[in-house]
């Protein structure tokens, strides 16, 4: 008996040391819709994206299908891993990801991945567009690798002169201009990686721009990650003079960003840390603050803002209740308050049982309906008190019976506000 539990004991004794140098982590490196039917190539050019990896893993979303018949994984080196097992890999909500792939079963020599070339499809017999998640798979050390820097002298970002003053202001603070402080970095002589998360609370923006002061700033990347994954590469191994504010970079603005990762160094002299402020400018339409305290008013939609939608089902049903009405929550951005709002009700006809306005200080206002309201037609507007607003609770369900319905789905509600 003593024999067997000693023998347990340095067993796991053994395992710790090399359990903590196994310790994985995943950067991911890429989201995508998988075609229909008829087998997709994608071909994912991953090769501005820093990080040494051992292996690849995919991921499926939502709940989706997904069929894979085939990944090549090319490397920086001019090397190439082949993913080709005769079959089908197929992920599913049962099954949603792969093993590690990569030389040595995703244990060999981390390396620098230019592309991925992905041989997948929706699988037969789902409704949606399976969607799927690439993950490089690394050590911490890994993680952190940056890829040697290419020989010349490096571009500079084209900008303005600007201020040596320092914004002091806190996060999401909007400038005289109109600008929004997303966040601000010191940065040393050596290279450095920061990540300035920025998630729904603060909008959808339309492009950002960095304000360098004190030194030069070399960058090796700027990327924008939305709220979805997707990544988006806005400047590579270029330089950013002292007391300059970068020109604008374009996003995509019609959705919401996760993070923004910045990989840099100060050049090397006597001046010593660079600081730099990070930027953006709402997307049209969005709702915004100036420096007076008066909203900013958009030319688009007459003023009205888009808040959210969702579709409501046709029932909701409850151990307790039985059938009865869906209760959806919508977030709502980051704002300054809102005089009023209006539901938009989009293919087939609801029954709006209320609707519930939670402002940011905890109270709220309750406006109960019970009536139906056809497709095509609006509920509203409802007036609001002038103050930041964290989300509306709405109780409706879209009705069975609709002869106007558009189609046999679920009806779509939008919800505006002015």
């Amino acid at each position: 008996m003593f024999g067997r539990l000693l023998a347990l004991a340095l067993a796991f004794i053994a395992m710790t040391p090399v359990n903590a140098a196994l310790a994985q982590v995943e950067v991911t490196l890429a989201e995508e819709k998988a075609g229909r039917i008829i087998r997709d190539v994608d071909r994912l050019d991953v090769s501005q994206i820093p990080g040494k990896f051992s292996g690849i893993r995919v991921y499926v979303l939502d709940g989706g299908a997904v069929d894979i018949s085939k990944i090549d994984v090319k490397y920086s080196d001019g090397t190439t891993f082949t993913e080709d097992r005769g079959r089908l890999i197929r992920l599913d909500e049962r099954d949603v990801r792969t093993r590690v792939m990569g030389p040595n079963n995703g244990r060999g020599a981390e390396k620098f991945i230019d592309e991925i070339v992905m041989y997948y499809k929706t699988a037969p017999g789902e409704s949606r567009q399976a969607r799927v998640k690439i993950v490089g798979v690394t050590s911490s050390s890994g993680a952190r690798a940056l890829r040697p820097a290419k020989s010349g002298t490096p571009a500079v970002v084209p900008g303005r002169p600007t201020s040596e003053k320092p914004n002091t202001s806190a996060p999401g603070t909007v400038t005289a201009g109109g600008d929004v402080l997303f966040g601000v970095q010191n940065v040393g002589f050596l290279v450095d990686r920061d990540v300035i998360r920025i998630g729904r609370e603060f909008g959808k923006f339309e492009r950002i721009r960095l304000r360098v002061l004190d030194n030069d700033l070399f960058l090796n990347e700027l990327r924008v990650v939305y709220n979805s994954g997707e990544p988006d590469v806005l400047v590579v191994d270029s330089q950013v003079k002292a007391n300059t504010r970068t020109k604008w970079f374009d996003l995509k603005g019609d959705r919401f960003i996760k993070e923004i990762q910045l990989v840099y160094r100060s050049r090397p002299n006597f001046r010593g840390q660079a600081r730099v402020e990070v930027y953006g400018e709402y997307a049209e339409g969005w709702f915004g603050k100036g420096n007076t305290g008066e909203a900013l008013k958009h030319s688009s939609n007459r003023g009205w803002l888009y808040l959210g939608g969702q579709q409501p089902k046709f029932f909701s049903v409850s151990l307790k209740k039985g059938l009865g009405y869906e209760t959806d929550v919508i977030s709502v951005a980051r704002n300054w308050g809102f005089s009023r709002m209006k539901l938009e009700v989009k293919e087939r006809a609801i029954t709006l049982n209320r609707v519930t306005i939670v402002y940011a200080d905890g109270t709220r206002d309750t406006v109960p309906v019970g009536e139906k309201v056809d497709g095509g037609s609006s509920f509203g507007p409802m007036q609001l008190k002038q103050k930041p607003i964290s989300e509306i609770q709405v109780s409706y369900r879209s009705r069975v019976f609709d002869k106007s319905a558009t189609n046999k789905a679920h009806a779509f509600v939008e919800f505006w506000a002015q």
